[in-house]
Parts: structure tokens; C-alpha cells; sequence
């Protein structure tokens, strides 16, 4: 019940850090299930929870992987628009 407010919580704060954090405790969730299944009815445990937990995981990497995209994609918009005076903020003062 509490993972399942935490989704509901995560669909309206948009911020990357909410996102991997919601996907990671519900991968982990998940993950222990698969476990348990596992031993005890392998082909449920494989066939359904273990590529559930897969792709929550998979959720983690996606969202930082966009978050540091649209990292570099605005530090390569400011670098664009700097003039030559404005550059030297960039630089390092030797």
C-alpha cells in the first residue's frame, strides 16, 4: 500500500531525483518478491516479478541519464551564447 501512494506521490512531483527514488524502492520491492517466488514457483518468479523489478530498474537509469542530458544540452546552450568578453567566466585564471 505504501509503494503504491509513493507512485501515486511520484506522478505529480516531476523532478528526476523522486523518479529514481520511487523506481529504486519498488525495484528492491519487487526484487524480494522475485526472490521468494523464485524458490518457491520459478517460472513466476522469473516470468513475472524478476522482469518487473528489471525494468523499475531500468526507470533509475533512464531518468538520470535524462537528467545529466539536459545537463550538458544547457551548459552547451550557455556556452553557445556567450560572447568572446563572457567567455572567461568559463575559464580557468591562470
Amino acid at each position: 500500500m505504501i509503494l503504491i501512494t509513493l507512485y501515486i506521490i511520484s506522478f505529480f512531483i516531476n523532478h528526476y531525483v523522486s523518479e529514481m527514488v520511487i523506481n529504486a524502492i519498488g525495484g528492491s520491492f519487487f526484487m524480494m518478491v522475485s526472490v521468494t517466488y523464485l524458490f518457491t514457483y520459478p517460472n513466476i518468479g522469473a516470468g513475472i516479478f524478476l522482469f518487473v523489478s528489471i525494468y523499475c530498474f531500468r526507470q533509475v537509469y533512464r531518468a538520470n541519464n535524462r537528467h545529466e542530458f539536459q545537463k550538458v544540452s544547457k551548459l552547451k546552450h550557455d556556452l553557445s551564447n556567450v560572447e568572446d568578453g563572457e567567455f572567461k567566466k568559463y575559464t580557468v585564471n591562470k
